[in-house]
């Protein structure tokens, strides 16, 4: 729905198992489910959200947060205009880059510095 979301264009799939990952079994059922995917919602259980470093996984996940969030909101108007896979990852590789990594992580370390 917007640039944040774009960097989601391999999707999101669900794992729909239940309980804890408790064997290597079961985490490499979600390890292929995930294939190329930057995240995984599990059901009734969150979301994993993989990266090259810890900076990109935190800052997936709230991105990935904040795009549920708005596309929540949205379809509560109606139904959202969606971007399109092969526009979201033009957007995603314009956008998310290690730059554009350092440049948001430095921006929410700053925001919440002061937050004791």
């Amino acid at each position: 729905m917007h640039n944040y979301s774009a960097i989601f264009y391999d999707g999101v799939p669900l794992y729909t198992g239940t309980g804890q990952v408790e064997s290597p079994a079961r985490a490499g059922e979600m390890a292929k489910l995930l294939g190329n995917a930057k995240a995984l919602m599990l059901r009734g259980h969150g979301a994993v959200v993989v990266g090259q470093s810890v900076r990109e996984v935190c800052l997936l996940a709230l991105f990935l947060e904040e795009s549920a969030r708005l596309q929540t909101e949205a379809t509560k108007l109606g139904t959202p205009m969606l971007i399109e896979r092969d526009e979201a990852e033009k957007i995603a590789k314009r956008t998310f880059k290690p730059t554009s990594v350092e440049r948001a992580w430095n921006h929410f370390v700053a925001k919440h510095a002061n937050c004791d």
